[in-house]
């Protein structure tokens, strides 16, 4: 049994192997619908490798990171052939027993497909292959994308052009997203096929190494469904993330909020030493981290408001639209006198000349009667009456002349026809341009549609995730008899959200004051600016003394200017002040006092321009 992840499964599959693959999926309690492993091992264990995977998390890691439809699952197996010249070709059929009674029949057609595939690379026979020209290092300049992301043209230095293409730089991640026009690359060039590798560029940073515990992260959606969903901060890391992860009403679907291929903020956290992701928690006005780049020189690789949407318009394809281009109209003759009806059928055999018993002499007159009451051939008419020589002679010219007419107007008559059978293909050809326009125009409408939905879909669920964000069950001020106590509850609970279970023994919240008139402005706020405050609170009361606190706190001064000095206390009290919110008009702004001890007092909440003097 594979003991490894999906992930390396797929790894195995795409890698450069000697062998052909074979990989047997297996649901546990279901043993007579089982493909028979030992006998495939025993017919095929030298002609190819056998892996056997249990159905659940291995298999749907595997899907994951195989291209589409390479998948296997289920109590089903499939063959992938050996790789060739670097390239991974496709898998073989889907092999699976519905009844008990096909395993057998399943088992032997599976075999019977390995067996009649290339073996081992060793194992072939036949000439030497020629050796690869070596790979020269080049530089260049990325010209533009195509394919939808999935190649990049470079014009290289020395005049040449070469591609590169999204396997050999970072798997599964558009090119347009790691590089950018006019950027300088530099890597292998291979001359045979024209590609530019520059997987010498590539950085591959560790999550630890990109981001640090409680900051906020853009991730990529790789799937949604109603209870679950999975991100992916960095290419090839994969974090699950629950329905609390992201709303905080139980009623809400992930896949009401998530979609695959959005890209999101979320909050990284380590809780019971596995790594999380909440989005819950992250307001607006969060600091989010920048993505890291992983081509040297390039883009950040996830950037906050560009989604994966579907593709809007369609790379013409000028073979199809050659395959049904429809012959010239100007090189069809137009229907004339004698031309047979459209439909009729051409026939290549010739019309027959009139016969020459039936041709009149040159006189005008009826052909000279020969024995047995026909005509009398020419040349015997001729010797029967030498003083009409003259006439005989222009008789056969006459006859000549009238095959060739006939024989000309058998051939006019072959033309008109074909000129028919052409219009009518002509018309049919144009028929079916005009369909394809057609076609054409309406999948075109319908992508620009499905795109517009997609975009309307993703703000519609950034919406609804910040309603989640912000629903609140019953205000903690109805729960208290005053409002410092409503307010330390508040706080604490914020303390207990944004903390990570293994910081909170290193970062408890300190003692602290609260001023007389600071819990009425506090629940005079909006919940969400209420919960923004509170989570600005956690984060200047879990800061050690003389500790940067991570949001903009600086001197409350008497004035406007720089030189204006601080609120001071008689009790020699300074003022502070923290910013809640950032780049929003009517910004909230925490003002408290630092005591000499080094305590904290909370004076008030508010817009930033308030005059608290």
């Amino acid at each position: 049994m594979w003991q490894g992840s999906g992930r390396e499964l797929a790894d195995l599959v795409m890698s450069p192997r000697d062998k052909p693959l074979v990989i047997v999926s297996r649901v546990p309690g279901s043993g007579e619908l089982h493909l028979d492993t030992a006998r495939i091992e025993e017919e095929v264990g030298d002609w190819a490798d056998v892996v056997l995977v249990r159905n659940g998390t291995p298999t749907r890691e595997l899907q994951r990171h195989l291209p589409e439809n390479w998948q296997v699952f289920g109590n089903a197996a499939r063959v992938y052939p050996r790789p060739v010249d670097g390239l991974a070709p496709g898998p073989g059929r889907y092999f699976m027993a519905r009844d008990p009674r096909e395993v057998e029949r399943r088992t032997r057609e599976l075999i019977d497909e390995v067996l009649a595939l290339p073996g081992p690379a060793a194992a072939e026979a036949g000439p030497a292959q020629p050796v690869a020209p070596a790979r020269v290092e080049k530089a260049g300049t990325v010209k533009g994308f195509f394919a939808e992301g999935a190649c990049a043209w470079v014009e290289l230095d020395d005049g040449g052009m070469a591609q590169i293409a999204q396997p050999d730089v970072v798997p599964g991640v558009r090119l347009d997203w790691l590089l950018s026009p006019k950027q300088e690359v530099q890597g292998l060039f291979d001359a045979e096929r024209h590609t530019l590798d520059i997987a010498g560029s590539v950085l591959r940073p560790r999550l630890l190494e990109a981001y640090t515990w409680g900051q906020v992260v853009l991730c990529l959606v790789l799937t949604a469904s109603v209870d679950r969903a999975v991100l992916s901060p960095l290419p090839g890391e994969e974090i699950e993330v629950l329905r609390a992860d992201v709303s905080s009403n139980e009623l809400d679907g992930v896949d009401s909020l998530l979609a695959p291929g959005q890209v999101v903020a979320a909050r990284l956290v380590l809780e019971a030493g596995r790594r999380r992701l909440r989005l819950v928690d992250v307001d607006d006005d969060d600091p989010v981290a920048p993505a890291p780049v992983l081509v040297r020189g390039g883009l950040p690789w996830l950037v906050e408001g560009r989604d994966l949407l579907p593709p809007a318009g369609e790379e013409s394809d000028a073979g199809e639209e050659a395959a049904v281009r429809a012959p010239e109209a100007a090189a069809v003759p137009a229907q004339g006198k004698g031309t047979p009806p459209a439909g009729a059928a051409m026939t290549g055999a010739p019309v027959p000349p009139p016969a020459p018993a039936q041709a009149a002499d040159a006189s005008g007159g009826p052909a000279l009667p020969g024995p047995a009451g026909g005509p009398l051939p020419p040349d015997a008419a001729a010797a029967g009456n030498p003083a009409s020589d003259a006439k005989a002679r222009g008789g056969a010219a006459l006859t000549e002349a009238l095959l060739k007419v006939a024989e000309l107007k058998a051939r006019v008559e072959r033309a008109e026809a074909a000129a028919v059978v052409l219009q009518d293909a002509a018309a049919r050809a144009g028929q079916a341009e005009a369909e394809l326009a057609r076609e054409r125009a309406e999948a075109a409408r319908l992508r620009m549609e499905n795109l517009r939905i997609s975009e309307q879909r993703n703000k519609a669920q950034k919406l609804a995730r910040k309603g989640a964000k912000s629903a609140e069950a019953r205000p903690a001020r109805e729960l208290f008899s005053t409002g410092e106590e409503a307010l330390r509850h508040e706080v604490y609970l914020a303390w207990v959200e944004r903390i990570p279970a293994l910081e909170k023994a290193d970062r408890p919240l300190r003692q602290y004051g609260v001023g007389a008139g600071f819990a009425k402005a506090y629940f005079a706020q909006p919940p969400d600016i209420r919960h923004k405050a509170a989570k600005a609170l956690v984060d200047l009361l879990t800061a050690e003394p003389g500790q940067a606190v991570p949001r903009q706190v600086h001197e409350w001064r008497t004035g406007r200017g720089g030189h204006n000095p601080p609120h001071t206390r008689d009790d020699g009290a300074v003022g502070f002040r923290m910013y809640v919110e950032e780049n929003t008009p009517g910004a909230r702004r925490l003002h408290f006092w630092k005591l000499p001890d080094g305590g904290i007092e909370l004076h008030d909440v508010g817009v930033h321009d308030k005059d608290l003097a």
